[in-house]
């Protein structure tokens, strides 16, 4: 009697659940790695092939009669600020007389400590008056002698020192050493004193 030998392989035992359960495990676990390392690696968010951009503001550095500039991404006109009602007030001594309308915000100073001096094609002075505008540039605008301001009568609210007042998108606030008047939307602004004034 011949006994017949297999030729073929051994049949294999199927997976156990425990074993299959094992290595679905661990395709999850290099599929989860292998993401992670692309997303750390890539540079996080972003079309492929682009950078992130940071903003650098850039610092001016006030001079009297000089014009300087937020430079908003788009031009913004005075349709495009917030609401509010025309304003003007002064500080409680008087000396200072502030208007905000929607137009922007505007100062004048009608005594300085010193007597600003004089700029080549003024024909008057400069350093009375300062305006923040709708764009947010800041003008200290040649003012004739007899446009100079003058001192707040009974009739100017008066805005007491710590006080602010806001509209249009535009910040004044007195202060014993003065007033200061800034854009909301991009901070740019001024300060007027007995001192001088300064662009913020």
């Amino acid at each position: 009697m011949t006994i017949p030998i297999p030729t073929g392989p051994p049949a294999r035992k199927p997976l156990g659940p425990g074993l299959i359960a094992f290595i679905v495990i661990d395709v999850i676990l290099v599929v989860g790695v292998v993401i992670a390392a692309v997303v750390l690696l890539g540079g996080g968010s972003g079309a492929p092939g682009t950078s992130p951009t940071t903003p650098v503001a850039g610092a001016t550095t006030p001079v009297a009669g000089a014009t300087t500039s937020a430079s908003p991404s788009a031009p913004v006109t005075s349709a495009d600020r917030p609401g509010g009602t025309d304003q003007r007030f002064a500080t409680p001594s008087g000396n200072i007389v502030c208007d905000i309308t929607a137009n922007g915000a505007r100062c004048g100073i009608a005594s300085l400590a010193q007597k600003p001096a004089p700029v080549d094609g003024c024909d008057g002075s400069v350093g009375f008056v300062y305006v923040v505008d709708a764009s947010g540039k800041v003008d200290v605008p040649c003012v004739p002698k007899k446009e100079l301001p003058k001192k707040a009568g009974k009739d100017v609210n008066v805005l007491g020192y710590g006080q602010k007042s806001a509209a249009y998108g535009f910040t004044c606030t007195s202060d014993e050493s003065g007033m200061a008047c800034v854009d909301d939307a991009t901070g740019t602004g001024f300060s007027l004193a007995r001192a001088g004034g300064r662009v913020l």
